[in-house]
């Protein structure tokens, strides 16, 4: 009788612990999410994008990009040759995991026909970790499964089990000018937009995730003469982790009804041509795409003759100003048109690099200085451009803001030894042209010699 007792005694505690338990468990539940929706620093320029799709059930197509596309994308001029009602939910440094998790949470409360991914070629060469974009997203997540998937996604590339369960920790709550912040987007979104919008005469919201950049500057002169190179690390190939994401999300649009289409976004030549991973990059996405069924168009890969030319519109190598996004818009509105229409519009880029290449003209020129002994200085020049390219290169020594001729135009000759004392501490330009397109004007790089 006595060990019966001790029994039922035992059984008691035991289902007492786990009642508690449970309820620490809901109490933590309960606390963390406080914690990850109340002090979480609001971010207007994403924060107005998802509060609005969350609000809407009429949209078609998505696009889904960071912040080059949310500047490139202008949705009022896509719809009026297309038909359709569209939006830009694109989050400045958006990665893959935000990415899927943006098409989730547009999929919950409308009836996509089209999801456009357009990502840019660096998310693709690196899996991402994603912390500092999930404060931007996490708050609006309000379905528990959209969530569970995004922070599952999130924990498998970079295994930081704890860390994204702490997203208040990444952009907390400083003030009560921060938490008014967070009321005041949340409860009134028109009333901070128009705030905001007073407070940035530089950008302007201007609905459906579209920021325009209200600037008309032209970088063209600036692209050219001062971004060097970028010798950035070579691409080892889209990781396991990469391939899974894309496919898994083209499965979930397909469950949907939705087709699901990856794309680069436009960028300044420079971009690709100076960085020789993102091309490979590209053209293994294409391949992942072409084997799984999936609709993919590079924008960097755009013929000339069949778009409009966007490159004096890009304020840095990426980014678009509003101007550049107008036109961009109109363009594409008129090609989705037509492959809605059933018709082929892949004459409209170049199907590979290679021949991308083959025409590419040259973007810009840079130099480097060697000392060599005998008190000499070899100078070294090259340039970003095609493979179809014959280059002309003219050294100059600027004394006075006049320029001195060191060697006029000579084909392939790159490089040139001059003594030390005719260009130590003074300016050194080098000139390229094209020997084959005379009419271009030649591309030039100015430094001092060290």
């Amino acid at each position: 009788m006595g060990d019966k007792k001790t029994e039922a005694a035992c059984d008691g505690r035991s289902g007492r612990g786990a009642v508690h338990f449970a309820l620490f468990l809901a109490l933590l539940c309960v606390t963390l999410g406080a914690l990850n929706f109340f002090c979480v620093k609001r971010d207007s320029s994403s924060a107005l994008p998802l509060l609005e799709i969350m609000n809407r059930d009429d949209v078609d197509l998505v696009f889904v990009g960071s912040s080059v596309v949310r500047n490139a994308v202008n949705p009022e001029l896509i719809d009026r040759t297309t038909g359709l009602c569209s939006f830009d939910l694109s989050i400045p440094g958006l990665e893959l995991p935000g990415a899927a998790a943006c098409i989730r949470l547009a999929e919950e409360h409308n009836a996509l026909r089209y999801a456009i991914l357009m990502t840019d070629p660096e998310i693709l060469m690196k899996s991402g970790k994603g912390t500092g974009i999930q404060r931007r997203i996490w708050p609006y997540l309000r379905n528990p499964a959209d969530k569970a998937a995004y922070y599952l996604d999130l924990c498998r590339g970079d295994g930081q089990w704890i860390e994204h369960l702490l997203v208040f920790q990444h952009g907390p709550v400083e003030s009560w000018k921060d938490f008014r912040k967070t009321w005041e987007i949340e409860k009134h979104p028109e009333w901070y937009l128009n705030r905001m919008n007073e407070e940035n005469p530089d950008i302007r919201y201007e609905g459906r995730g579209f920021m325009r950049v209200l600037t008309d500057e032209n970088p063209v002169h600036r692209l050219r003469t001062e971004h060097h190179p970028w010798h950035g690390d070579r691409f080892e190939g889209l990781s396991a982790l990469t391939r899974r994401r894309i496919l898994e999300l083209s499965r979930f649009c397909r469950r949907r009804g939705t087709q699901l289409i990856v794309a680069i976004p436009p960028a300044h030549p420079l971009t690709m041509l100076s960085l020789p991973a993102a091309m490979e990059a590209t053209a293994e996405t294409e391949a992942l795409c072409a084997e799984n069924g999936i609709r993919f168009w590079d924008f960097t890969r755009m013929r000339p003759e069949a778009w409009p030319d966007l490159q004096p519109y890009f304020y840095d190598l990426g980014h678009m100003s509003g101007t550049g996004a107008d036109i961009f818009s109109e363009a594409f509105g008129t090609f989705f048109a037509r492959y809605m229409n059933g018709e082929d519009v892949s004459g409209m880029f170049y199907p590979s690099w290679e021949e991308y290449m083959a025409e590419a003209p040259m973007v810009n020129a840079w130099m480097d200085f060697t000392m060599e002994p005998g008190g000499q200085v070899r100078i070294f020049a090259d340039f970003n451009g095609g493979t179809g390219v014959e280059p002309q290169y003219r050294f100059c020594v600027i004394e006075n803001g006049a320029e001195r001729i060191l060697r006029d135009y000579v084909q392939e000759a790159q490089e040139i030894l001059v003594p030390a004392h005719e260009v130590r501490g003074k300016k050194v330009r080098v000139y390229i042209r094209d020997a084959e397109r005379p009419e271009d004007e030649p591309v030039y790089c100015t430094r001092e010699c060290p």
